[in-house]
């Protein structure tokens, strides 16, 4: 099997060091290049005489001179150092990119997701009352921010729709990390606390529902939904899962 060859280049990541490297040897490279070069040729008789009128000079003409130089390299001085500062500003920039693609990345690939479970029936100081648990089986912290929780009665014979949490918050804002759950209870109104007595009615289309819609967001502020459905057997005390299996889900 032939072995594929790494790319001559290297990665996009390394440019700005690379580009950086090259502009802070420029001026090593200009100042080795005359000594690089081929030995000049004897001066002539009019050279020597400027290098010497140039040794004779004043001293004010030195001054001047080295005036000159120092502004020169301190110019030169301060364009290195704006260079240096952009290109910090770019590593920055890309830096600052890679986080949020990583954190995109994070949030795509771990996401919250609350369900229902252990829902029982009991009865507490004279009141009808289901316990439930909310438990949050995601990879990633959630947060309700709109709820609908009820019991009802269902028409016999007739679909159901499912529960829409807008404009409700029954539950308020509650937050669920990886792996915690709730326990909560629902406390169920007087005209239908009497069919829990109901003793007989053992199939979902003719019992108490027990049904809730919940919305919930994450921390990059994605929102999703989870929406129950559960009927109540009152001779067993407990709540089952409808055959209807879009009554039950979590986005």
């Amino acid at each position: 099997m032939l072995k594929l060859r790494k790319p001559l280049l290297p990665e996009w990541r390394y440019w700005p060091a690379i580009a950086l490297c090259v502009l802070l040897l420029l001026p090593v490279l200009s100042l080795a290049a005359p000594s690089m070069q081929a030995p000049a040729p004897q001066a002539s008789a009019h050279q020597r005489e400027e290098v010497g009128n140039i040794v004779n000079a004043s001293p004010e003409s030195v001054a001047d001179v080295a005036a000159k130089t120092v502004a020169y390299y301190t110019k030169v001085l301060a364009w290195f150092t704006a260079v240096l500062a952009g290109v910090g500003l770019l590593e920055g920039g890309l830096i600052g990119w890679q986080v949020w693609m990583a954190r995109r990345e994070f949030n795509a690939t771990h996401r919250p997701k609350i369900i229902l479970r252990d829902v029982s029936y009991i009865v507490e100081g004279g009141e009808n009352v289901i316990l439930y648990s909310l438990v949050n089986c995601g990879d990633a912290d959630g947060t309700i921010i709109e709820s609908w929780i009820l019991a009802e009665w269902p028409t016999p014979g007739r679909a159901v729709r499912n529960l829409t949490s807008n404009g409700h918050n029954d539950l308020g804002t509650l937050h669920l990390a990886p792996g915690e759950d709730l326990q909560l209870r629902y406390v169920v109104p007087a005209d239908l606390g009497v069919y829990f007595a109901a003793i007989g009615i053992t199939t979902e289309v003719a019992a108490l529902h027990f049904a809730g819609a919940v919305r919930y967001e994450d921390s990059a502020g994605c929102r999703r939904r989870s929406v129950f459905r559960r009927w109540c057997d009152p001779k067993t005390e407990g709540f089952y899962r409808t055959e209807n299996l879009d009554y039950e889900y979590a986005d």
